[in-house]
């Protein structure tokens, strides 16, 4: 029994070694680095930079206790429609989804035309939208393509006693400006969700 579980407690170690420097290597592949002040430096730019883009609409819910929505991510459109536009009202449809949440990495390398690619596909999706900037966004400078085509990328809504946060963690890193007004978004009484 005592060498089953020396040989099972190795197994874990090694598996836990392997997750942590895969973990570090997807870091450091994405040019994410935890402990940089140039990203943090870099996240309160966009943070200022995110003012000047659109908001997005709320959405007229009757039952604000008691809806329902979409969540997908990591769309990566690159060269072509991906054509999830259509499946996705089937689904919104089907459940009764009042939006749609994309949870970042939209776009493959950051470029206009994968953010248009998504646009295109989402004229099939009749609801409203919320985006998430993800790392992969931001690349070629997306954060500024982002904001002109998709809208504000640090947000929040209500919807009656709950408050969707929506946040840019695109470098691995806040910035004091976003964390200082994150802090205060969480303030609030309401139930919170953080994307």
């Amino acid at each position: 029994f005592g060498l089953a579980l020396v040989e099972h407690m190795n197994i874990f170690y090694t598996i836990k070694k392997l997750l942590t420097i895969n973990s570090l290597i997807i870091l450091l592949s994405c040019g994410l680095n935890p402990c940089s002040s140039i990203a943090s430096d870099t996240a309160n730019s966009r943070f200022e930079e995110n003012k000047s883009y659109l908001d997005h609409p709320i959405p007229t819910i009757e039952d604000s206790n008691n809806f329902s929505f979409l969540v997908i991510s990591d769309t990566h459109y690159q060269n072509k429609n991906l054509e999830v536009g259509t499946k996705l009202d089937k689904i919104r449809q089907k459940y009764n989804a009042s939006f749609l949440i994309v949870n970042g990495d939209i776009s493959e390398t950051g470029q206009n035309k994968q953010f248009q690619l998504f646009l295109d596909d989402m004229k099939n999706y009749n609801g409203i939208i919320y985006p998430v900037l993800g790392n992969h966004d931001i690349l070629n400078n997306g954060s500024k393509t982002f904001g002109k085509m998709l809208g504000k990328f640090i947000y929040s809504i209500e919807i009656g006693n709950i408050k969707l946060i929506f946040l840019d963690t695109s470098t691995g890193t806040f910035g004091n400006k976003q964390k200082e007004w994150y802090e205060k978004e969480l303030s609030s009484n309401k139930k919170i969700i953080v994307f």
